[in-house]
């Protein structure tokens, strides 16, 4: 039995992969990394006006 930090551990390993993986969906849909970062960055600012 795994005790609680592994699993922890594995569910926030996981997070990050999926982060990667909609990253990647996104780039591709865009066409470019370019485009990925600024989408990120107006995010990030959206994020901050929203706090």
């Amino acid at each position: 039995m795994m005790n609680i930090k592994a699993k922890r551990n594995i569910a926030h390993k996981t997070k990050i992969l999926n982060h990667a993986r909609e990253s990647k969906n996104i780039a591709n849909t865009l066409g470019s990394v370019e485009k990925l970062f600024i989408l990120g960055k107006e995010l990030m600012n959206e994020m901050a006006r929203n706090n």
